[in-house]
């Protein structure tokens, strides 16, 4: 897969493989909290996961096309991952598992 992107200059990256690409746009970066509360992805890649982080991803083809936003905000200490859909984002799915999680939930 290829990584196309000029970020911070350009909040798109673009992901592309044989026959299919997808966007994620930067809304915003969030921050990373302090030690104490700092979660992490699962490993062997032990991202860390930051608070306020908001991005728009696009995929399918022009007559079927989906965006939706996706963000991570923390809560009591732990993150909660958000998928906001629908034509304005009215709709959501909301997980305090894992962003997989919301996805899935998304999928259903």
């Amino acid at each position: 897969m290829d990584e196309i992107h000029n970020y911070p200059f350009d909040p798109v990256i673009k992901f592309k493989q044989t026959r299919r690409s997808f966007l994620y746009k930067v809304i915003k970066e969030g921050i990373y909290p302090n030690k104490s509360s700092l979660v992490y992805t699962l490993p062997p890649n032990k991202y860390r996961i930051p608070d306020d982080y908001v991005v728009e991803t696009t995929w399918g083809r022009s007559t079927n096309q989906c965006t939706v936003q996706c963000s991570i905000s923390y809560n009591d200490g732990k993150p909660v991952f958000q998928i906001c859909f629908g034509k304005y984002f009215e709709h959501k799915v909301f997980s305090v598992k894992t962003a997989t999680d919301a996805a899935n939930l998304f999928h259903e």
